[in-house]
This record gives structure tokens, C-alpha cells and sequence, in this order.
């Protein structure tokens, strides 16, 4: 799936400080790892009827960082390994 597909899914309460300082503080290299490779940083990204439901810090932090110069990476069309 495309990063930019993601952004109509409803994101779960994201109030746990320690994960959103977790994921914010990711350099873009190690972001995407957790996002594409679900055996090493982080679980697989799981999708819902129209809503996340593993993986939605890490998605937010990956939509902020969409379409900022300083973070190349993070395009509309980058591909993310996401579980139906």
C-alpha cells in the first residue's frame, strides 16, 4: 500500500507519550524498517475496516514527515508493507 493511501484511515487514540517520543525520534532510514520489516523494530502495520489497528504511531509519524523536504523518504507514493 501507499503511504498516501493511509491518510483517510482513522487513527486510534495516539496519547502514549513514550511511543510518539519513540517514533518522532526515529531518523527516516529506521521508520521505514519498522514499518516494512516486521521482524526486526516493529509489528506489522494492520489495517481494519477504515482504521488502523497495530501500528498507528508509527503510520502518524510517517504521514507528518509526507511531503517535508527534509524528509525525502516520506512520499505519497512510498510503499509500506501493510497487513489486510
Amino acid at each position: 500500500m501507499k503511504l498516501g493511501d493511509l491518510k483517510d484511515f482513522e487513527l486510534p487514540d495516539l496519547g502514549d507519550a513514550d511511543k510518539l517520543a519513540d517514533t518522532h525520534g526515529m531518523d527516516d532510514h529506521r521508520l521505514l524498517d519498522s514499518m516494512n520489516n516486521p521482524d526486526g523494530i516493529g509489528g506489522s502495520i494492520i489495517l481494519g475496516d477504515g482504521e488502523v489497528l497495530n501500528g498507528n504511531h508509527r503510520i502518524a509519524e510517517a504521514l507528518r514527515r509526507m511531503g517535508k523536504p527534509e524528509h525525502p523518504l516520506f512520499t505519497p507514493d512510498r510503499e509500506i508493507l501493510v497487513v489486510p
